[in-house]
């Protein structure tokens, strides 16, 4: 039921919409009826009355977008009115499911930033990111908004870690079965569906294919059986991608895969020389699984989530494959969260602040609890900000961004020159 001043607007509606639809057809009718018709619209923005909106259907056979429409209505919808403002999702966020007696979720998002919300959208969303659109269009579909999200990534995507660790703390327990419930994307699943109870009863669809260890390449090899065939049937409106911490870094090559030799430690350059070697590997792969992913229809979305952070006492590769994965990702306008980024800045010798390392890891690889809720949230912040972005454009403009096509790839990398 709406005010007596919708129901005033309403009723004005229908009687201009009769009237127009009264009128003979001669040019001169026709100024009329488009004259009674921004009138009508008028009325219908100024009282957002569903009844007006039926008044406009009844003439033109379509929805005006302010109603129980369908694409129309879904195409006119802001990210802000689908996912929520930021307010909205720290609020979630700081409220969820968490060990009785630790506050962390509050504490942690409390200290959550705009400049760390600025940082964790590590790349801006372009041709590729513009993919986003016709997801957020089926999520404001008031008549059936329910998405089905595909992750695909290691152990960190499987809510897998070693509790306690070595960092000697108390975690609720991350490992497969029951860790796979208490992910970031399935965090980000349950946000999704507190935003979407009227027109997604059911619930949104999380297809989690993590697997413990598996990266980039290991996904490729893959592709046919967890991406390809598979998923004909029931397409993912967005696939996201988790395997930074499962590419090649030095961390994992040295410690987690056996310290160097004492002779490859006194012959350096033999050891750089594979590791650059597997470096350039990790870059071509992962271009190879991101145009493989943005094949497969041209209404799935692709996010990459990075949330790799090693030990500070190796080399640069401290937050995993970052380096070898952001320069494909921003060649073809794939958007990322990393949610370690900024945190990774912050002064290490306050280990007990929520956002400090041994707080957001439960070991010396994987997410805590809260490392995943924390994520979850950071997710909805980047996809917040590339709708944003989005509908800052014209609808025309919008639907042009996503009719382009990907770049091409690179040329092939020159030969070393001979000895």
């Amino acid at each position: 039921q709406g005010t007596p001043h919708d129901t005033a607007a309403a009723s004005q509606a229908h009687a201009i919409a009769a009237a127009s639809s009264r009128t003979p057809h001669s040019f001169a009718a026709a100024a009329t009826r488009r004259a009674s018709m921004r009138l009508l619209l008028a009325l219908l923005l100024k009282s957002g009355s569903t009844a007006a909106d039926d008044a406009v259907a009844a003439v033109t056979g379509r929805t005006t977008g302010t109603g129980t429409g369908g694409h129309a209505q879904a195409h006119k919808r802001s990210p802000s009115s689908v996912l929520g403002t930021l307010a909205d999702a720290r609020s979630f966020f700081s409220h969820a499911p968490y060990d009785a007696h630790d506050s962390q979720p509050a504490e942690g998002m409390r200290a959550v930033t705009r400049q760390m919300l600025h940082a964790v959208h590590a790349v801006r969303g372009g041709q590729a990111g513009a993919r986003l659109l016709r997801l957020f269009e089926r999520l404001g579909d008031e008549r059936n908004c329910c998405v089905r999200v595909l992750v695909i990534g290691g152990s960190n995507a499987c809510g897998a870690g070693n509790v306690g660790g070595v960092f000697g703390r108390r975690h609720s327990n991350l490992g497969k079965p029951a860790g796979i419930n208490g992910t970031w994307s399935a965090a980000l699943i349950r946000y999704l569906n507190a935003r979407s109870q009227r027109c997604c009863a059911t619930g949104h669809t999380l297809d989690n294919q993590c697997i413990n260890g598996m990266g980039t390449s290991g996904f490729n090899a893959q592709f046919a059986g967890l991406l390809g065939a598979k998923h004909k049937a029931s397409p993912p409106n967005l696939v996201v991608v988790d395997t930074g911490a499962n590419d090649f870094n030095s961390f994992v090559e040295d410690e987690l895969k056996g310290r160097p030799t004492k002779a490859e430690l006194q012959h350096g350059h033999v050891l750089d020389r594979r590791s650059q070697a597997r470096l350039r590997e990790i870059e071509v792969e992962t271009e190879a699984l991101a145009r493989r992913i943005l094949q497969l229809r041209p209404t799935t979305a692709l996010l990459y989530v990075e949330d790799a952070w090693f030990n500070k006492l190796t080399s640069s590769q401290v937050l995993g494959a970052w380096n070898e994965h952001r320069p494909v990702l921003e060649r073809l306008g794939v958007p990322a969260c990393h949610s370690t980024l900024p945190l990774a800045a912050l002064d290490e010798r306050n280990r007990s602040h929520p956002l400090a390392r041994p707080q957001v890891l439960v070991d010396v690889v994987h997410l805590s609890r809260w490392g995943h809720l924390l994520t979850a949230f950071f997710c909805v912040a980047v996809l917040h900000a590339e709708g944003e972005a989005l509908w800052r454009h014209s609808a025309a403009q919008r639907e042009a961004r996503w009719r382009g096509r990907p770049p091409p790839p690179p040329p092939p990398p020159s030969p070393p020159p001979p000895p």
